[in-house]
């Protein structure tokens, strides 16, 4: 029997669902309390709450209790939740193209990077194509 593939981390979710997801994911744990004080538009605790019970049914959050508190916390680990976010951010915005990405994040007003982060990225694709050499995924 095949297993049931995961969702991905924030695909399907309403807006309301994406942003508690973010705040989950920025906190690591928080409470309904938490999560109410940091959305950027109202919701009440009940609101909170309900929209927290969904995400629980939905299997991207899960909650313990501690006391009479519940806290609740993201089900995806928090790099497959952003591996997850910037590939449909390049499929959405960029054609898929990382390059278009970069150029962007270069090009845009205030956005050069500094010495310190070229020399970082000039890291990351020497091992990028040793790897492509020896024909492994980066």
């Amino acid at each position: 029997m095949a297993r049931k593939k995961k969702p991905e981390p924030l695909s399907g979710l309403s807006r309301r669902e994406t942003q508690i997801m973010e705040i989950l994911f920025e906190l690591g744990e928080a409470t309904v309390g938490a999560v109410t004080e940091r959305l950027p538009d109202e919701l009440s605790p009940n609101g909170v709450r309900t929209m927290l019970m969904i995400l629980e049914g939905k299997g991207r959050v899960t909650r313990r209790k501690e006391g009479r508190e519940f806290f609740y916390k993201p089900s995806t680990d928090p790099a497959i939740a952003g591996q997850s976010a910037l590939q449909q951010v390049l499929r959405v915005f960029f054609d898929g193209s990382l390059k278009q990405a970069l150029q962007a994040r270069f090009t845009g007003e205030g956005a050069a990077p500094d010495a310190a982060e070229i020399a970082e990225l000039e890291a990351l694709v020497r091992e990028a194509k040793k790897q492509a050499k020896k024909g492994e995924q980066p």
